[in-house]
């Protein structure tokens, strides 16, 4: 028999069913969440998380690219934190907090 070591071990490079049905049901659950927010506090934790496959952004540049200030990203951004952490939209997300 041509039994190869190779063969034996898992491959780390390439995710498994499950990891990749669990990504795709905390992806949908993440985006039902954020769906329940103002475009504009959407828009904020996405640029801020880098959801949507970009690199998180910071505050400064999120400001700007808005063209609000600094400290108004912030309070968007907590806004809608809280907003998420209100009993009736965090039960989507519960099951993945574990």
């Amino acid at each position: 028999e041509d039994n190869r070591l190779l063969d034996y071990l898992p491959d780390t490079n390439n995710p498994t069913p499950d990891e990749i049905t669990f990504e795709k049901a905390l992806t949908e659950a993440i985006e039902e969440s954020l769906s329940s927010l103002k475009e504009r506090e959407s828009k904020i934790l996405r640029l801020y998380f880098g959801l949507d496959g970009a690199d998180p952004m910071t505050l400064e540049d999120i400001g700007t690219l808005l063209q609000i200030t600094r400290e108004r990203v912030r309070q968007i951004k907590e806004k809608a934190l809280l907003k998420l952490r209100h009993n009736s939209r965090r039960r989507s997300l519960e099951s993945f907090l574990g």
